[in-house]
């Protein structure tokens, strides 16, 4: 038996049934491989899913109501070359292999199949989209099976082509942002978050649309990142190390933002993040959903950058602390140093 326990949430897991194509693929997944058939027979292996509805008995006192829940399974017949998790384009092509009978409003739902031996991906989803619940997945099999959440190891990978990198070593990019820096620094020789807002604000208010100016919160985690030596100040080098991440990250913001609505959803957060050499999980992607998305569920350029910010400092140290693929290992100092820092 393997157990899972999962949510639909409005806006990033709640796609919704088969019927809801644009949003199915949003809801969670998860793989199965069966690689023994039943005793008692010579091609097929029993599969016994149970989805439960969680806590939801508690909340009909205050007026709530079972929702109608059901699940689909897929047969990955070639799962190396499929997407991870999987996307409209396979729904739209591939057909289910087995499904619970119906959507049913009932605490739980339990259904039993016979297969082939293979790989398959089950989809718990409510009938309708936009609905919230958590759930419990229970995945009953004769023989051993091995089952996980279908989705993205977090990890490293190459930068996009399609965005133009900067050199650090290019001549002109440091001598073209050196000159800036100078006109604008005079004798002092740095510049604070103060001053990096004003940059921010002068470069890049009027090409995204940032009313009201870069957030305060932005233009520290900006400087805290790239101030190596924790003076609170930016030096030349620093600056231009910074400036080199920021056309970076608009070239980036600039390429999934295709309707122009000068900002992201969240699956063109998750593809410009795959794009700067980041990948990330539907867990994770949902979490920086919500802790930097605004109330309409979208990421605006000044939000993007601190995320971008914010993960480029954890995935750094992380790298800084791995030592030949080990888990990196952190003091209680190291974490609160830079978390609270940035």
């Amino acid at each position: 038996m393997s157990v899972f326990e999962g949510s639909w949430r409005r806006g990033t897991t709640a796609g919704g049934c088969r019927n809801y194509l644009d949003t199915f693929c949003k809801n969670p997944q998860y793989r199965i491989t069966l690689t023994e058939t039943d005793d008692d027979s010579a091609d097929k292996c029993t599969l016994v899913v149970g989805l439960m509805q969680r806590n939801r008995r508690q909340q009909m006192k205050y007026g709530s109501q079972m929702l109608s829940i059901g699940f689909i399974l897929y047969h990955l017949s070639d799962p190396s070359n499929v997407p991870k998790p999987l996307d409209r384009h396979y729904f739209e092509y591939n057909s289910s292999c087995a499904r619970c009978p119906a959507f049913q409003n009932s605490r739980e739902i339990l259904c039993r199949f016979q297969l082939p031996a293979g790989t398959y991906c089950i989809i718990p989803s409510t009938y309708s989209p936009h609905e919230e619940a958590e759930f419990i997945l229970r995945i009953f099999s004769e023989k051993s099976a091995i089952s996980k959440e279908y989705d993205e190891d977090i990890g490293l990978c190459d930068i996009d082509k399609r965005i133009k990198k900067v050199s650090l070593g290019d001549d002109s990019f440091r001598n073209q942002t050196a000159a800036v820096f100078n006109r604008i620094v005079g004798v002092s020789g740095s510049i604070g978050w103060e001053t990096l807002k004003e940059i921010l604000d002068t470069c890049m208010k009027t090409e995204f649309c940032v009313v009201s100016g870069f957030s305060d919160d932005v233009c520290r985690s900006m400087l805290a990142m790239t101030d190596t030596d924790q003076s609170g100040q930016l030096d030349l080098n620093e600056f231009i190390i910074l400036w080199a991440d920021v056309i970076r990250w608009k070239n980036t913001f600039r390429l999934y933002d295709r309707d122009n609505s000068n900002s992201l959803d969240k699956d063109e957060l998750r593809l410009a993040l795959y794009s700067l050499g980041y990948k990330i999980n539907t867990k994770l992607n949902n979490t920086l959903i919500l802790r930097y998305a605004r109330k309409n569920g979208t990421i605006t350029f000044d939000d993007f950058i601190l995320c971008a910010v914010k993960l480029k400092t954890m995935m750094e140290l992380w790298k800084v602390r791995s030592r030949r693929g080990r888990p990196a290992e952190f003091s209680l100092d190291d974490w609160l140093n830079v978390t609270m820092y940035c």
